[in-house]
C-alpha cells in the first residue's frame, strides 16, 4: 500500500485507500443521545431537589424530632427518592462509558487523518478525566489538541498546533467545572450541617444542576463540530 494519505493529497479518500476510519460518528451519535437523556433526567429531578426541606421536615431528618408522616407516605418517599437516584446514576454511567468511546475513536480518527506529534494517545484521551487533581486541566488541553487536529483548514501535519480554539471549549470546561465545585460544595455544607442548612443544600445542588445543562449543551455542540470535521478531512459528510 502507498504511503500517501489524504492530508497528503486532498484528492484522495481513505475509500480508495482500503482504510477505514475509526467509527467515530456512530459513538458521537451515542455519546450525545445519552448526553441529552442526563439533562432530561437532571431537569425532572429539580421538583424532587426543591422537594428536599418538605423531606426533612417530615421524616424528622437532621431536626431530631419524631416523623410527622404516617409509615406508608415514608416509604413511598424513600422508595421514590431510591428510584431518582438509582435512574440518574445509570444514566450518567451510560454517558460516560459512550462519552469515553467517543473520546478514544476521536484520538485516533485524528491521528488517522494524518496529525503528527499529538501530546495525548487514546488511552491519555480517556484516562486523565479519571485521575484526582490532573482531571482539572487536562481533559481541557486535551479537548483543545482534538480540535486543532479535527481542523478540515490544516494541510501539513504539524501545522494543525497553530490552528485556532474557538471560547466554546473554554465556555464548557469553566461551566463544568463549576457543576463539580456547586455539586461539591453542597455535599460539604450537608456533612459540615448535619443536614441542618437543607435550604443552602438545594441552592448549591440547583446551581450545580444549572451548570451540569449548561455544560452538557456546550459539550454536544463540541461533539458535533469535532466530528463533522473530522469526516470532512476524512473525505465524508458530515452529519
Amino acid at each position: 500500500m502507498s504511503n500517501e494519505t489524504p492530508w497528503s493529497d486532498p484528492a484522495l479518500s481513505y475509500q480508495s485507500l482500503n482504510m477505514q476510519l475509526p467509527p467515530v460518528r456512530s459513538r458521537a451519535k451515542f455519546a450525545i443521545t445519552t448526553m441529552i437523556a442526563l439533562m432530561v433526567c437532571s431537569v425532572l429531578l429539580m421538583p424532587a431537589l426543591f422537594a428536599a426541606p418538605w423531606v426533612h421536615t417530615i421524616t424528622g431528618a437532621g431536626t431530631g424530632t419524631r416523623p410527622t408522616a404516617s409509615p406508608a407516605t415514608l416509604i413511598i418517599v424513600g422508595l421514590s427518592m431510591c428510584l431518582i437516584g438509582f435512574l440518574q446514576i445509570a444514566v450518567s454511567i451510560t454517558f460516560i462509558v459512550f462519552f469515553c468511546m467517543w473520546t478514544h475513536s476521536a484520538n485516533r480518527a485524528a491521528r488517522f487523518t494524518g496529525a503528527v506529534g499529538m501530546e495525548f494517545t487514546p488511552g491519555w484521551a480517556v484516562g486523565w478525566f479519571f485521575i484526582p487533581f490532573a482531571n482539572l486541566v487536562m481533559p481541557f488541553r486535551m479537548m483543545k489538541e482534538l480540535w486543532k487536529t479535527s481542523d478540515p483548514a490544516v494541510t501539513g501535519e504539524g501545522d494543525w498546533r497553530t490552528a485556532a480554539v474557538p471560547p466554546l471549549v473554554a465556555f464548557w470546561w469553566t461551566a463544568w467545572l463549576a457543576n463539580a465545585f456547586f455539586g461539591m460544595s453542597g455535599s460539604v455544607v450537608s456533612v459540615i450541617s448535619e443536614n441542618k442548612a437543607v435550604w443552602t443544600q438545594t441552592w448549591l445542588q440547583f446551581a450545580s444542576t444549572v451548570m451540569q445543562l449548561i455544560a452538557g449543551y456546550l459539550l454536544i455542540r463540541i461533539i458535533r463540530q469535532i466530528t463533522d470535521r473530522l469526516l470532512l478531512r476524512a473525505g465524508q459528510s458530515p452529519g
